[in-house]
């Protein structure tokens, strides 16, 4: 199935918009600034929609533009969109929830004490190995996460502790 014109999701505002307005036409400008579109694609719809060209213009009635965006709402291909569109928001909400659910709240230890090097738990071994004590992976994110904090409290100093 050919992609849909990002435009259909502007509909109903260019509705509500072109319902309040007192113009009697609309010119290629205003169609950019109501569904957000470039000049080009502008210029299509009013081809499609039964504009015309006035000189260098391109001028639609208001209310012709009004009826073909109601026929538009009412084309089995708009409405096969917007279900389309809602279930993916919907899918994107789910998604969005149950990663909001798996975050995970790390232990953090207590401030270290002034002049402290690894947090407790960890030791260098020898240089370039770091030894780990932890309970579980919430407790071993927790130690890393603390690590990293010191580190970028003060990074030449860590680098001196772990060289």
């Amino acid at each position: 199935m050919p992609t849909r014109p990002q435009w259909f999701q502007q509909v109903a505002s260019a509705l509500a918009a072109l319902r309040a307005s007192s113009a009697l036409v609309i010119d290629r400008a205003g169609l950019e600034k109501l569904f957000g579109v470039s000049p080009r694609t502008a210029v299509r719809m009013m081809g499609r929609f039964g504009g015309s060209q006035a000189g260098r213009t391109f001028l639609i009635g208001r209310e012709d533009l009004i009826r073909a965006l109601e026929g538009i709402q009412t084309e089995e291909v708009f409405a096969y969109e917007s279900r389309r569109r809602q279930r993916l928001i919907e899918d994107l909400e789910v998604v969005r929830r149950d990663l909001r659910s798996r975050q995970v709240k790390l232990p953090v230890a207590a401030e270290p004490a002034p002049g402290a090097s690894l947090p407790s738990g960890m030791r260098l071994v020898r240089p370039g190995v770091l030894e780990v004590e932890f309970t579980s992976a919430e407790d071993l994110l927790g130690r890393l996460y603390e690590l990293v904090r010191i580190a970028g409290e003060d990074l030449e100093k860590f680098g001196t502790l772990v060289s």
